[in-house]
C-alpha cells in the first residue's frame, strides 16, 4: 500500500467524520437536543443511564446510504 492509498483514505475517513459530526448538529436542531423518541434514559439516584437506540439506527441508515452512494461512484 503506497502513501497515495493511505492519503485518499484518510481524505475519505475526514469526509465521513464531516458528514456525521453534520449529522449529530441538524439533528440537534430538529429535537431541540432532545432524545428521539424510542431512547431510553434511565435515571436512578444521581446515576444517569442514556441508550440513543432509535439516534444511533437513524445515524446508521444515513451513514449506509452515503456510503452506498460513494461507492458506487468508484
Amino acid at each position: 500500500m503506497d502513501l497515495t492509498h493511505v492519503g485518499k483514505w484518510l481524505i475519505g475517513l475526514g469526509i465521513a467524520f464531516a458528514a456525521f459530526g453534520a449529522i449529530l448538529v441538524v439533528s440537534g436542531r430538529f429535537t431541540g437536543g432532545r432524545p428521539l423518541p424510542g431512547d431510553i434514559s434511565l435515571h436512578r439516584g444521581g446515576i444517569i443511564f442514556y441508550l440513543p437506540i432509535t439516534t444511533c439506527l437513524l445515524v446508521s441508515i444515513i451513514l449506509s446510504l452515503l456510503l452506498s452512494v460513494i461507492v458506487r461512484k468508484h
